[in-house]
């Protein structure tokens, strides 16, 4: 019986599969636990901070303090100012939506017939304490960061700041300027 198994395996076609399985199964090995290259996109969601008084400036001022905090300990960095832009989505509001369909067919006395189609629609906002019905309030999303850094000059900061803000912010790298800090305004 072993002298079938050698002649088996002499066979050019049995070692090309088995080469092939072994292949197959150290790319999904390497698949699934190598390097990760996925990148952070706009869908996905930003994080959530905690801010004492949520109202928007007060929320915008907090993040830019904790952010300048943060990035200033950054070796290299120096003293770091941040300003951010924030965009607005959407607010959906409740609406009462009317449709209404009339269907009139005539018939003549000469043997002929019409029908008349009419459609409608009438949508008006539900109100609610003076102003329309909220269902989803808006929701401030970070569109963009600059970063002034005393070190923004140095590339290794900028890397390391930017990274920084995407981290984050879960924004794009394009959404992210860090800039020298002006001698001047120490």
């Amino acid at each position: 019986m072993s002298e079938k198994m050698r002649e088996i395996l002499k066979s050019k076609n049995i070692i090309n599969i088995v080469v092939l399985f072994v292949l197959g199964v150290g790319l999904l090995l390497f698949g699934r636990f190598g390097l990760d290259n996925s990148t952070n996109s706009a869908s996905v969601s930003s994080p959530v901070y905690s801010v004492s008084n949520n109202t928007p400036n007060n929320f915008a001022n907090d993040l830019e303090r904790r952010l300048s905090e943060a990035f200033s300990r950054i070796e290299g960095a120096g003293q770091v100012h941040v300003i951010l832009n924030f965009v607005n989505t959407e607010s959906v509001f409740a609406r009462d939506v009317n449709q209404s369909e009339t269907n009139i067919a005539e018939a003549d006395s000469g043997g002929g017939s019409r029908t008349q189609q009419t459609q409608s629609t009438i949508a008006n906002y539900v109100l609610s304490g003076g102003g329309p019905l909220v269902l989803r309030e808006s929701e401030r999303v970070v569109a963009g960061i600059i970063i002034i850094a005393e070190g923004g000059g140095n590339i290794h900061v900028i890397e390391a700041l930017t990274n920084a803000a995407r981290s984050l912010l879960g924004i794009e790298p394009h959404r992210i300027s860090v800039l020298a800090m002006n001698n001047s305004t120490q």
